[in-house]
């Protein structure tokens, strides 16, 4: 009986994919970051008034076939002796996808007064297009446990 070969899926498991904005695409004009800026419309702030418009979450949450999917491929082509990055490549592209899907689609609360006043246009989360331009995924080591 010959022992199996779990390389691949040891390579699998030491590997994770993030969905967000990666520090490569944080730059941009002004005194917040695009990491900062979702950070601050995913949980909101009360203290300025500014409501939470959460997008990570909701958008996995309604992409949650589609993500499992590439999953279950990224661990069948483990299996297979296939490369595990490109099958979670797949995986950050579906929930990639996800996001924007659901960024361009949700009802997001109305901006306020104040708001509109100092905005070129009126939909939130939407002025330069630099947020949805810099949230994108990776895949990485996966860190200590």
């Amino acid at each position: 009986m010959t022992e199996p070969d779990f390389s691949a899926l040891t390579a699998l498991n030491s590997l994770r994919y993030a969905v967000g904005v990666p520090e490569a695409n944080d730059a941009r004009g002004g005194s917040i970051g695009s990491a900062a800026l979702l950070c601050l419309h995913e949980h909101g702030s009360p203290q300025k008034g500014i409501p939470a418009r959460p997008l990570l979450e909701p958008a996995m949450d309604g992409a949650v076939e589609s993500i499992a999917g590439a999953m279950r491929e990224a661990l069948l082509s483990a299996l297979d002796g296939g490369s595990p990055r490109s099958a979670l490549e797949t995986a950050g592209q579906a929930a990639q996808a996800a996001v924007l899907a659901y960024y361009d689609a949700a009802p997001w609360p109305p901006n306020a007064p104040s708001t509109l006043s100092q905005k070129r246009g009126g939909a939130p989360l939407v002025e330069t297009g630099t947020l949805r331009r810099a949230i994108s995924y990776e895949v990485r080591q996966a860190g200590p446990k």
